[in-house]
């Protein structure tokens, strides 16, 4: 019970209150005959009076709506309330000025709760209003608890609300550059992956061949991982798709007017940056500064005016990129004589050219490498010719040689024509026809819901009816499932093909 219910409990039970003409014998029923301040209903707490009272000051006036709300935010800082209903509240770019009376009090009552380790869900404007504050250092004790203070509220609220979760790591991002954080703060953000990732490609020189690959690979939209020659010969598709990266890096130098990397991400430029994008935020420290991140990604602000420097490029997958991993993994399967062949995915003949040329010059320097070396002492040839002179000598006789042993002449197998060859039959691998039809329909892209409806099969016991029966042929999964649309392996396509052709 808090202190106040306790003096009215006290007035209450007092035997001359009770005994005057204050009480009658009347009855009264859920109406308390003395009420707190927060339960009058046209009451209102002194600190809202006067916050509101600022808004229709002379200097709101004359200030902006930001300045506004970091002033109210400051006045309001440690206030707490205990309003007993929930007033809903939608407006974009919310503020203490957007709220009425009771719309406050149910924001500041939700603060309250937070702030003690309570996040319930509310309307998303006000929780905009809380971040808003956190952003502007409203109740917050340090820029540095002030970071882990939004971080982890939003770690916690986007289980209830991920609308937080457009706005978040771009807002976390500056308030690290604006209060001069340390940057690994955010290591694993996707900006500061997509840096690291970009500066391999950029300076390939400073970096190992499984580094480049790997950059190469998170860029491209052709799963190289899923690849089965990959996984087979992973080193040597290394080792060709950087040099197939290097090769095209020379020939944009020379024959392009941007280089390969900038055809990929653009270049980098220098553009006006609006800290804390879609926030309310007061722009209090206009001192010059810079904050460098890396090479390729740095923040300065000029009298108040705040510029970012980095590549403004597509930060995704590429399907340039995909294409040129996809064809070097064509062309590595056909040099190789894989049991798995693959058609090149683009049509460009210099590209096609310049891979094949890559993997021909290094089929040659690793054919060279595993050749045996033969290795010639000269100076041990004139003991040779003395020893070889000396065994003539004991060869020569004055008699007739011996008639030499008649060996007789090694009889040739048969060698089988290819009409001679026994046919191989066709074999379904124990498939049923509802199963040889699926495949069917994914090989040939047809639809397959009328026929699952037809035998009432379900779609994820026949794809793993057919991945069993196939496994001791394929010794792999020829189908993924691993969301609502099954995905066959493009490896396997051919000879899946061959094996259930209508």
């Amino acid at each position: 019970m808090s202190g106040i219910q306790k003096l009215i409990s006290l007035i209450l039970s007092d035997e001359k209150l009770q005994n005057s003409r204050s009480f009658s014998s009347q009855v009264y029923q859920d109406e308390p005959i003395l009420h707190t301040a927060a339960q009058m209903k046209n009451y209102l707490p002194p600190e809202i009076r006067a916050m509101k009272k600022l808004a229709q000051s002379y200097d709101a006036y004359h200030h902006s709506d930001e300045w506004l709300f970091y002033e109210q935010g400051k006045m309001m800082e440690t206030y707490e309330d205990d309003f007993p209903k929930a007033v809903n509240f939608n407006r974009y770019y919310p503020t203490y000025r957007s709220m009425n009376n009771d719309q406050l009090r149910t924001y500041f009552t939700w603060r309250t709760k937070v702030r003690r380790g309570t996040v319930e869900k509310i309307d998303i404007s006000y929780v905009f209003v809380y971040l808003y504050e956190m952003l502007n250092q409203i109740g917050v004790p340090s820029p540095e608890e002030g970071f882990t203070m939004l971080r982890e509220f939003w770690v916690i609220y986007r289980e209830l609300d991920a609308q937080i979760d457009s706005y978040m790591p771009a807002w976390l991002r500056d308030y690290v550059v604006y209060y001069g954080l340390d940057y690994a703060l955010l290591e694993d953000s996707d900006d500061l992956k997509f840096d690291n990732i970009l500066l391999t490609l950029l300076q390939p020189d400073n970096h190992s061949t499984h580094e480049i690959f790997s950059a190469l690979a998170a860029f491209s939209t052709y799963h190289m991982e899923r690849s089965r020659f990959y996984q087979q010969y992973p080193e040597d598709m290394k080792q060709v798709v950087c040099r197939v990266f290097s090769a095209l890096s020379a020939y944009y130098e020379k024959y392009r007017k941007k280089s390969f990397c900038e055809s990929l991400f653009g270049k980098k430029a220098t553009c006006t940056y609006y800290m804390f994008r879609s926030a309310v935020f007061y722009l209090q420290d206009k001192q010059d500064r810079e904050y460098v991140i890396n090479p390729i990604h740095r923040y300065r602000c000029k009298n108040g005016i705040w510029t970012c420097e980095k590549y403004y490029g597509s930060c995704g997958k590429h399907k340039e990129l995909g294409a040129i991993l996809k064809t070097v993994d064509s062309m590595m399967r056909k040099a190789y004589d894989f049991r798995y062949p693959m058609k090149p995915a683009t049509e460009k003949k210099y590209l096609l050219n310049l891979i094949q040329k890559e993997v021909d010059q290094f089929l040659a320097e690793k054919k060279a490498k595993t050749a045996p070396k033969f290795e010639m002492d000269i100076s041990k040839l004139r003991d040779i010719r003395r020893e070889a002179a000396i065994t003539r000598d004991k060869l020569i006789v004055d008699t007739e040689s011996e008639e030499p042993e008649c060996f007789p002449e090694p009889t040739p197998e048969p060698v089988l024509s290819p009409e001679t060859l026994p046919e191989q039959n066709k074999s379904t691998a124990g498939l049923d026809a509802i199963e040889v039809e699926f495949l069917q329909c994914l090989l040939w892209e047809k639809p397959y819901d009328a026929l699952l409806r037809e035998h009432g099969v379900m779609l994820s016991v026949l794809v793993d009816s057919i991945n069993e029966k196939l496994f001791d042929q394929f010794a792999d999964t020829v189908i993924l499932f691993e969301g609502d649309v099954p995905e066959l392996i493009e490896d396997y396509a051919d000879e899946l093909k061959g094996m259930i052709t209508p």
